[in-house]
């Protein structure tokens, strides 16, 4: 019974039961009540008995009283009437109640018998529910195997297979003799057509039950292991379980052998079912191919690249890509099925035979298309050999190119449509989603590019692709770079090679013609490196210049007079204007050193069509032996013209312009040499000599540091590591270059002041540093008043009207076109020109430190060097006309 209502139930009872006595005590109190009423109204009136109803005396009873007091009474009957009817009432409903209780109590005991009844029954229900799950799964297990070898039969038939009669042949097993049974086999005609739907059905089919078979039948394997006896087992127990375990042994071979034979069944159907697939796509691919080499005979007439694309090679492998992918998708998706135990040690059938489809297609594609396309480069190479001005190699390289991509692509969207992507599938769902073409179009290149991605990745493909194109396109490029020797032409050939490069870099497809191009590049770099070194070993390394060569400044001047004649005969006409601008650049690169102008223009080629590291080489390389180059012309250069300043100007110009044109390559010229250092080999040789004398001693086969043979090679030679700077030792050479100039020029300005301050200089020194100027021996000498005159006087003249300032000046116009480098060189030697006639002035000042106060002596005839105030003043007055006359030579000014 429900809990619930049995609790309702004694609520109910509890409250009828407190409801019939409250009624009782009612009942009884106004029974109660009641005598009470009749006594007090007996009282009151003299109705009680043994008392008379006459009046008494004195009581004034009037008719009024009297009236309501009956009035009262027949209120009070009529009431205690009326609770006299409510107690019977209540006590029939009392009854009622409790004839209610005791139906309702034998109901919920009826209810909980039911209850229990119904709970017993749907117990008994499920159990028996749950008996009939699992008989029904031992049956469905019971009855799988069955259906699998029961399959087996119906398949065959199906795919074109009779087996026949199992034919029982006996081998060794251990110590034991079995008997195998082989199921023989006849192929025939086939059913099922590859194209339908039951041909799915029949695979699945048979992977299932090439998965169970081989369970199956490692199940059993297992058991049999676990059923061997252990090996401690004694002589008795042996004996008395051998019968039983052979009887086991015998039963779980002959299960063995029957799963196994089932198995080889199963593989056999699905190399049955897979021909088909084979049949489909394999021998349609190759009849397809000869069919049209046949008809097209390809091998004697090539066929024209422009109507390549529209001919039976490309046409005809359309038509039939579409029933081989549907057939080709069949094997992808069963390729990494992993349920196939099979599988694990080798290849699946279904792998093998996709790289058989594959192998078939590169095949039947190289032998269609490989005499045409070598005819085409071959065509390409013979256009350029016999008319190179018309079909330059850099022409052919473009043309070449251009062909490789656009096959390639074309090739690998043949290759998608057989292999990878379905383009009826790809239309189909572009024209569904025309409403959001946005996502469509995303989808669609996603789609695209996961195919190419898994067209880049197959070995096979790729293979064919290298060997169809890339194999002739980099044996033509290499044919005709060969012959190439002009860096011009080579480096076009890199610029054309690169850009081709960058756009099939671009598109998935075309990753094996990128792959091509990059080795081509590669090729074309080492011919362009290797011509750039050729012509720097000959004009730079191995350099030896000639007179002409070194005919400054003569070989400056006819470019002054051809700037002459340019700027006279400035042309009305633009052509003429041309004309004279591209002779003076003509002209200005003549003037060059010969090394310094083969290495810019040899760097300035080959500065972006190389490796950064390969171009940063060749330009240290080519520095550096610039610059020795450059000294010793400097070198020849003095002793032909017996004249300093040729010989440096000559450096200066030509190590400026080196910097110069070099600082737009941005490179650091740094690396480091390693050398082998052999200094210490003969004290390591002669101590393994008296090492080796004793074996022992010497230790020549242990593996420690203490072997002769190692302490040889170890201290015997030695690595030794050096930095080179090439940009740090161009300025150093810079610098010194203008060291040395400043230092000739002042020179050659201002000799006899020079000389006149390295006398004082000497003096001034003395033996022991303590000289005096004022002797009279230096007074007599070079510090006479008249010889100082002399000397600034000679030094003024030299500076203004001497041939010395004008030839300088009009040497480095000749030398440097910028006025601002020759004002930067210049004012170094005013520098020190006026450094020079400070000194001077400090020395002249100790010998004139008494000049006033003698002036009475000088006037005496008793002057000591002539030194007056005079003299002084004009000295002075010398001296500024000639620091005036340096700061006009190094601001240019006349």
């Amino acid at each position: 019974m429900n809990p619930r209502y049995e609790e309702f139930l004694d609520k109910e009872k509890k409250e009828n039961n407190g409801l019939f006595s409250s009624l009782n005590h009612d009942e009884i109190k106004t029974k109660n009540t009641f005598e009470e009423i009749s006594c007090l109204v007996k009282d009151d009136f003299g109705l009680s008995s043994g008392v008379s109803e006459e009046p008494v005396e004195g009581e004034n009873i009037s008719n009024e009283s009297v009236a309501k007091i009956e009035e009262s009474l027949m209120f009070s009957q009529s009431a205690i009437s009326h609770l006299l009817e409510c107690i019977h009432t209540s006590n029939s409903v009392k009854t009622s109640l409790t004839e209610c209780l005791s139906l309702s109590s034998q109901l919920s005991k009826r209810h909980a018998a039911l209850l229990q009844k119904s709970t017993d029954l749907s117990n008994a229900a499920e159990r028996l529910q749950h008996e009939e799950l699992i008989l029904s799964k031992h049956a469905e297990t019971i009855g799988k195997p069955l259906f699998h070898y029961d399959n087996m039969d119906n398949i065959a038939i199906q795919v074109g297979v009779l087996f026949k009669a199992a034919v029982e042949s006996s081998y060794e097993d251990g110590s034991s003799r079995r008997n195998k049974r082989k199921t023989q086999h006849v192929r025939g005609l086939a059913k099922v057509k590859v194209d339908s739907p039951q041909y799915l059905e029949i695979l699945n089919q048979i992977d299932l039950a090439l998965g169970f078979f081989q369970s199956q039948y490692h199940t059993l394997q297992t058991q049999q292991i676990n059923n061997a006896p252990p090996p401690n087992n004694s002589d008795s127990r042996r004996d008395r379980r051998s019968a039983s375990r052979n009887a086991a042994q015998q039963s779980s071979n002959r299960g063995m052998d029957s799963v196994l034979d089932y198995y080889h069944r199963a593989q056999v159907l699905q190399e049955a079912a897979l021909f088909l697939i084979k049949e489909g796509v394999v021998d349609r691919i190759k009849n397809t191919a000869q069919d049209i080499f046949s008809s097209l005979d390809i091998q004697n007439k090539p066929i024209p690249v422009d109507k390549l694309e529209a001919s039976l090679i490309y046409t005809r492998f359309h038509g039939i890509s579409s029933r081989s992918f549907s057939l080709v998708n069949i094997l992808k998706e069963r390729m990494n099925v992993e349920s196939q135990p099979q599988q694990q040690q080798q290849k699946d059938p279904y792998s093998q035979l996709f790289e058989t489809c594959e192998s078939a297609y590169a095949q039947s594609r190289e032998k269609l298309l490989k005499v045409s396309v070598k005819a085409h480069f071959d065509s390409l190479l013979a256009q350029n050999k016999n008319n190179p001005k018309e079909y330059p190699v850099a022409h052919m390289t473009r043309l070449a190119s251009v062909f490789l991509i656009r096959f390639i692509h074309t090739e690998t969207l043949l290759y998608l449509d057989f292999f990878v992507l379905d383009k009826h599938s790809v239309t189909k769902d572009s024209e569904e989603k025309d409403e959001n073409q946005d996502t469509s179009k995303k989808q669609q290149m996603k789609m695209q590019n996961q195919a190419s991605i898994i067209a880049s990745q197959s070995k096979t493909f790729q293979q064919m692709l290298h060997n169809l194109f890339c194999v002739f396109f980099h044996r033509t490029i290499r044919r005709a770079l060969i012959s190439v020797n002009d860096l011009d032409l080579l480096c076009q050939i890199v610029s054309v090679l690169r850009e081709e490069w960058h756009s099939a870099a671009k598109n998935r497809n075309t990753l094996a013609a990128s792959h091509a191009i990059s080795t081509t590049i590669q090729d074309a770099q080492e011919r362009l490196i290797f011509c750039a070194q050729n012509e720097l070993t000959r004009n730079v390394y191995k350099f030896k210049p000639t007179h002409s060569d070194l005919d400054y400044p003569n070989k400056l001047l006819p470019k002054k007079a051809g700037e002459e004649n340019a700027s006279d005969a400035t042309g009305n006409t633009s052509e003429n204007a041309s004309s004279v601008v591209e002779a003076q650049y003509n002209s200005m690169y003549d003037t060059w050193f010969p090394p310094l102008k083969a290495i810019l223009k040899v760097l300035s080629k080959i500065f972006r069509v190389v490796d950064s590291q390969v171009f940063e080489d060749i330009a240290q390389q080519s520095v550096f032996s610039c610059t020795k180059s450059l000294k010793e012309a400097k070198s020849v250069i003095h002793r032909n013209q017996r004249s300093w300043v040729h010989s440096d100007l000559f450096l200066v110009k030509h190590l400026l312009i080196l910097r110069e044109q070099l600082s737009p390559f941005d490179i650091q010229l740094r690396s480091v040499e390693k050398q082998l250092d052999f200094s210490e080999t003969n004290k390591a040789v002669t101590k393994f000599l008296i090492s080796s004398r004793n074996i022992r001693q010497a230790k020549l086969f242990s593996l420690s540091n203490e072997n002769a043979l190692v302490q040889l090679l170890r201290e015997g030679v030695s690595v030794q590591e050096s930095s080179v700077d090439s940009k740090r030792d161009l300025e150093d050479s810079l610098r010194s270059a203008c060291n040395d100039f400043i230092e000739h020029t002042a020179q050659e300005l201002a000799s006899d002041l020079f000389q006149f301050v390295e006398e004082c200089k000497y003096v001034v020194s003395g033996v022991n540093g303590e000289g005096d100027l004022k002797t009279p021996e230096n007074l007599d000498s070079f510090m006479h008043a008249i010889s100082v005159k002399t000397v600034l006087t000679n030094t003024l003249e030299a500076m203004k009207n001497g041939e010395e300032s004008k030839d300088i000046i009009d040497n480095m116009q000749l030398y440097l076109e910028n006025k601002a480098t020759q004002q930067i060189l210049l004012k170094p030697v005013a520098r020190k020109v006026i450094r020079a006639l400070d000194d001077s002035k400090r020395y002249i000042s100790e010998v004139c430190d008494n000049v006033s106060s003698k002036e009475e002596s000088q006037k005496d005839g008793n002057e000591q060097g002539g030194w007056n105030t005079e003299i002084k003043s004009e000295i002075d007055h010398l001296m500024q006309e000639i620091e005036i006359t340096i700061k006009s030579i190094a601001l240019l000014k006349s």
